[in-house]
């Protein structure tokens, strides 16, 4: 993805998605989600590839890009020290909420 910035951000506006998850994202702290998507459309909730959660610097990494549209919030919760993973509600009252998770199992774990 890092080398697809441009072409994620011109998708994202062309494209009529409500929510958008991501995973093997491999983004860094140095690209800003507004590099991704238009902040005035989209909420976007990431989760980058730490040294805590793995021993490879490269890959993984996982987000999720919801319409500003809807009211939406981070959700944490605890998660598994291995696994990559990015939740957030969306809250449609008085219809009620809807979770969202991505979620990446990095290759040989033991989950």
């Amino acid at each position: 993805l890092k080398t697809k910035v441009k072409s994620v951000y011109c998708n994202s506006l062309s494209i009529d998605f409500d929510v958008i998850a991501l995973t093997e994202t491999w983004l860094t702290p140095e690209i800003a989600s507004g590099e991704l998507f238009d902040a005035n459309i989209f909420t976007v909730y990431r989760k980058d590839r730490s040294p805590v959660t793995s021993v490879k610097v490269r890959g993984g990494g996982v987000l999720v890009a919801i319409k500003s549209t809807f009211k939406s919030l981070p959700l944490n919760v605890h998660q598994v020290s291995i696994v990559e993973e990015i939740w957030a509600i969306i809250d449609l009252s008085p219809q009620g909420t809807i979770l969202v998770c991505c979620t990446y199992i990095p290759p040989n774990s033991d989950v």
